[in-house]
């Protein structure tokens, strides 16, 4: 237990400061406090402040998980940022938002497997882990649980309506699967409200929803790579066609025709010198060279490294849970709602994207190996042969060359995988729509979650536990679980009253100006530092000499701030 605090720095909030959030980032120790209602300044311990971000509508609430906190606008809007740097994540629309709890699941204690085969695999940059993270968010009338909130993709998702008349009040305490515990009010009554499951394996349904999370976001993260490559491509040829199409204005037959006459007869029309010379160029050449290159390059790396590695990952996880599947029908225990012909369904479709997926890296190579020796031919026999007025010695294939004009010049390989909208000369034919079919993939899985969804639905249901008198005049309401007791703390004018719900026992302390839960203790403002066990076990810690007088207390495990109504601050060191 904390035994004395030494201040380690001592400032004052700018003018701005709204006094709407005052908190620290638990796992960064960063401050965070709000400014003008709608951004959020973040300070180190020192007083530095390291960024800003402009949450561009009046902040509501904010509550952080692990690295990321999320905040709550008066519009019900829900953005996750980094804690690192600020970054906007996600954005989620909500209606009516009254409370918002963040949190994950720990690692799971019992595993269904002792190899983890995917934590073998090549690394793949989205985050992978064991734990479950799930934001609940209460209005009016329901409460709603989503998972694998750090995606777009929250296809995860399950609700329950309130009892009727009732109405949330705090953000919900304990753990998921475990004990979920509720305040709710009608009128001036309150009541625990417990979140109950009917479930025989939580522990294994648990590892279904990681099992799916995972997939969600590995089909995400598929689906972003082949649309960036789609972008990369269409920019590649738009180069390519722009610069050919010039060609192709000055002369009178098709362009395939003139350029294979050029490579069997070595004869250039002086109608197009100019255009060698200048439309294309040296220049224009090695931008072309350089753009068609890079593209061929980055679409093969992105399919091998990225794209292939997700969809092996994926049929892992979907084995996985086709043997869960079997197992739960075999042992006819509760199905948690997955269907068996859907998982083989996807794992077939699967396999089926990874062959193409390679089919389309070798047409790359032989469709690159092509270009860069028609391009060399446009160098040696045309641009250099005019510009120096003499010939080359430099020998190319000019069946390879040949081959290249009439099949891949305007109709490159890549269209037929890519839905590509025709150029100027251009003219695709895409038999394989790779965004098509993974948009296909992904709403096969929907059909996957949403029978989970409605099986955990069936599952869940409100138990109203222990009715809870409080005053009428109290405020700066919590409820804290801990060491598996329910403590509900209040103020009362300047009283700080604590109940521990599970023995029916209330403590009252006089002369409170703030407190704070922290660590299974409660530490409460006086003009000492008063810190309560569960058993309301009291100790008290000197305040070190202050240039104000405090009446706002923040604790975490290594740091107290305290702060008075005129923006003083100091931020001391806890010294056990």
């Amino acid at each position: 237990m904390t035994q004395s605090l030494s201040v380690i720095h001592s400032g004052k909030f700018v003018s701005l400061s709204d006094g709407n959030i005052l908190t620290f980032c638990p796992s960064l120790n960063l401050l965070f406090i709000s400014m003008n209602k709608t951004s959020l300044w973040i300070y180190r311990t020192n007083g530095e402040r390291i960024y800003s971000i402009n949450n561009k509508t009046p902040i509501q609430s904010i509550c952080f998980n692990q690295d990321w906190f999320v905040c709550v606008g008066l519009d019900s809007s829900i953005k996750i940022y980094d804690c690192d740097d600020g970054k906007l994540l996600q954005t989620h629309t909500s209606e009516n938002v009254k409370l918002i709890q963040w949190t994950s699941l720990q690692q799971l204690s019992e595993q269904l497997y002792n190899v983890d085969v995917l934590g073998q695999m090549p690394k793949l940059p989205l985050v992978e882990n064991s734990s479950l993270d799930y934001m609940i968010v209460g209005d009016d009338h329901s409460v709603n649980i989503t998972f694998n909130n750090l995606t777009n993709e929250t296809q995860l998702n399950t609700s329950i309506s309130l009892p009727d008349g009732w109405i949330p009040v705090l953000p919900p305490q304990g753990e998921l699967f475990k004990e979920l515990m509720f305040l709710i009010r009608r009128d001036n009554s309150h009541r625990l409200l417990c979140l109950s499951y009917n479930l025989e394996n939580k522990t294994l349904f648990q590892t279904v929803l990681v099992k799916l999370s995972h997939s969600i976001n590995l089909l995400h993260f598929i689906q972003k790579n082949l649309q960036d490559c789609h972008k990369h491509i269409e920019s590649s040829f738009q180069i390519l066609d722009r610069l050919f199409d010039n060609l192709q204005t000055e002369i009178e037959e098709p362009l395939t025709v003139h350029l294979i006459n050029i490579a069997l007869t070595n004869l250039i029309d002086e109608s197009t010198k100019d255009y060698w010379l200048n439309s294309m160029g040296e220049r224009n050449y090695k931008r072309l060279s350089k753009a068609m290159n890079h593209m061929y390059d980055e679409v093969r790396q992105v399919m091998f490294k990225f794209v292939i590695t997700s969809f092996e990952r994926l049929i892992i996880l979907l084995s996985d849970l086709k043997g869960i599947t079997i197992w739960l029908n075999d042992t006819e225990e509760q199905d948690f709602g997955l269907n068996l012909n859907i998982i083989e369904e996807l794992i077939s479709m699967s396999t089926s994207w990874i062959k193409t997926s390679y089919r389309l890296i070798f047409d790359i190579q032989k469709e690159q190996k092509l270009f860069n020796e028609f391009m060399a031919w446009v160098k040696g026999s045309i641009i250099d042969k005019i510009s120096e007025e003499e010939s080359t010695d430099q020998d190319f294939s000019i069946c390879d060359i040949i081959k290249f004009i009439n099949n891949l010049l305007l109709t490159s390989s890549l269209g037929k995988y890519f839905e590509l909208c025709d150029y100027s000369i251009l003219k695709f034919k895409s038999d394989i729509n790779l965004l098509h079919d993974i948009k296909q993939i992904s709403g096969k899985f929907k059909l996957l979650t949403s029978s989970v969804n409605n099986f955990h639905r069936s599952v869940i249901h409100f138990e109203e536990t222990i009715q809870v008198e409080l005053p009428p005049s109290h405020y700066n309401l919590t409820l804290q679980q801990a060491q598996g007791e329910w403590l509900l703390c209040y103020m009362e004018s300047s009283s700080l009253g604590i109940k521990n719900l599970t023995h029916n026992k209330t403590h009252m302390l006089t002369n409170i100006k703030s407190y704070q839960y922290n660590n299974n203790c409660i530490f409460a403002l006086s003009d000492e530092l008063i810190v309560l066990d569960i058993d309301f076990n009291q100790t008290s810690i000197e305040i070190p000499p202050l240039t104000f007088v405090p009446d706002k207390l923040i604790v975490t495990n290594d740091y107290c701030l305290f702060a008075d109504s005129d923006r003083n601050y100091s931020i001391c060191l806890n010294k056990s």
